[in-house]
């Protein structure tokens, strides 16, 4: 894992010869052209970006000259995040350009997070690349006394021939495998160990004796905490405690209380249907048809088109309250 360092520069440390351009996107793209148009930096011009696909990270920079790729450059990440590749990318950038003596140097990145995280070298996740960036820096101003590294933001995907490029190598620098000694982020272990503990908690849930019911409205694991779908502060507790024993199917509809050997028959007490299940209730009971309009509202409203289904009734944030006001106006569960 990657180390982190407390503290890294003294407060005196000279400050890097970097300028960190991000303006509006009209601003922006005009900027880039003024800067690609110098002649000091036609052969230290590069773009870079990073990208993350089925989990795997990378980082690219492609470096253009006269409208065309003159040079690519790709840092395979394996397990990371996208900043990560966009500050490798400037990273890897910035280093063939001062091998190559280049003192003018221009780096086109479509992270603003990436821009200013390179030059930050305060306690955090990604800190270890930009220690490896300042050192690089202050290394070259001790040869190249009149260094100058212009770091530009430009929006992405509009069509700029080296951003697109650069997009390219970054995607193509996933399928490739890292540098084994290669440092990873914090991020990335607390993102590994997360999803580690996910597949594990997932796993036992799907095996589990109890809950089915619950499991078949909500894939999400349990928790200690509650889950702010139907513990909201917005929701009366009585709302919530209806909500719950829907979710639960542990309820006062007759389904549940004939199997539980509270009662002789699951039959509807409203419309006489044979079982008064909680899909029968929040859906097909005639009985409370004129009130059921408010949950099809409600689902249109929270983007679930076709069909009504008892999972998102049961489920999304946006439909609960009007679910909680629905089982009040039964009166079902008093």
């Amino acid at each position: 894992m990657e180390p982190i360092l407390p503290v890294y520069a003294a407060p005196w440390a000279a400050t890097l010869p970097v300028t960190t351009v991000i303006l509006p996107k009209d601003s922006a793209l005009q900027a880039l052209e003024t800067a690609m148009a110098d002649k000091r930096r036609k052969q230290a011009t590069w773009f870079t970006d990073g990208s993350l696909l089925e989990g795997r990270a990378g980082g690219a920079a492609v470096r253009m000259e006269n409208g065309k790729e003159r040079e690519r450059l790709m840092e395979p990440l394996g397990d990371g995040q996208v900043c990560n590749g966009e500050m490798a990318g400037l990273l890897c950038s910035t280093a063939k350009a001062l091998r190559d003596e280049r003192t003018c140097i221009l780096c086109v990145a479509d992270s603003q997070a990436a821009l200013r995280g390179i030059l930050s070298t305060k306690p955090r996740s990604g800190q270890f690349r930009a220690i490896l960036y300042d050192q690089l820096v202050r290394d070259a101003m001790l040869w190249f006394p009149q260094l100058s590294i212009v770091n530009m933001w430009t929006p992405a995907h509009i069509g700029t021939a080296g951003n697109e490029l650069a997009d390219d190598a970054a995607k193509d620098a996933t399928t490739r495998d890292p540098d084994p000694s290669l440092f990873v982020s914090l991020t990335s272990v607390r993102r590994h160990i997360h999803l580690l503990t996910l597949s594990s908690w997932e796993a036992r849930w799907k095996i589990s004796k109890t809950g089915a019911a619950l499991r078949a409205v909500d894939k999400s694991p349990p928790s200690l905490i509650p889950i702010p779908l139907y513990s909201s502060t917005s929701l009366p507790r009585k709302m919530s405690s209806n909500i719950s024993q829907l979710r639960t199917d542990f309820s006062f509809l007759n389904a549940h209380r004939a199997k539980s050997g509270f009662i002789e028959s699951p039959a509807c007490d409203a419309c006489g249907d044979p079982f008064e299940t909680r899909a029968h209730f929040l859906l097909n009971c005639p009985a409370w048809e004129p009130v059921q309009q408010s949950l099809y509202a409600a689902s249109r409203s929270a983007g679930q088109l076709g069909p009504l289904h008892v999972a998102p009734l049961l489920s999304h944030p946006k439909i609960l309250k009007t679910l909680g006001k629905f089982i009040e106006t039964t009166g079902r569960f008093e």
